[in-house]
């Protein structure tokens, strides 16, 4: 099986979390697992391309370094692994240089169910969590703990009704 793992930085340069890069080495044993950082990212496409993954892993924050693995979420579902329980100031670092303010808005809405206290060239910053849209593009998603996957449960089922 092969499994791109999509990370900020490869685990022997900075570990997210502890246990990841344990669950990593283990899972190495019997699958062939490529660490795509931002470095590597451009040429996953080519790579997936010529010869598919079977699975995709995002590991992600709301750190700036995490940025680059939003397009390939959306475009190659896989399994999720939230470090943060908000995704807002990572989000909006892509849309901000754009000014794409139409798509923020929009993106906001759909995260939350209503539009965002907006005022032209200031974008939102704080505790917004962002989460409905990566929940719903992943297959599965993992979180570190009960009641924050309840937390997120509540949210993604409240807005789907």
């Amino acid at each position: 099986m092969r499994i791109a793992w999509f990370r900020a930085t490869p685990p022997s340069i900075a570990p997210l979390i502890e246990g990841r890069d344990a669950l990593l080495a283990e899972l190495q044993q019997d699958y062939q697992i490529t660490v795509i950082s931002a470095r590597e990212a451009h040429g996953f496409v080519v790579d997936a391309d010529r010869r598919r993954f079977d699975l995709s892993v995002y590991e992600m924050t709301n750190r700036r370094d995490g940025d680059f693995i939003w397009p390939y979420l959306f475009h190659y579902p896989g399994v999720l692994l939230l470090s943060t329980e908000t995704l807002h100031d990572s989000r909006t670092r892509i849309l901000e240089p754009v000014l794409a303010r139409s798509e923020y808005v929009e993106e906001f809405t759909f995260n939350h169910g209503v539009p965002p206290d907006y005022r032209p060239g200031v974008f939102l910053r704080g505790s917004w969590p962002m989460l409905r849209a990566p929940l719903l593009a992943s297959r599965l998603t993992v979180v570190e703990d009960d009641g924050w996957r309840q937390r997120s449960e509540e949210h993604t089922s409240e807005l789907q009704s």
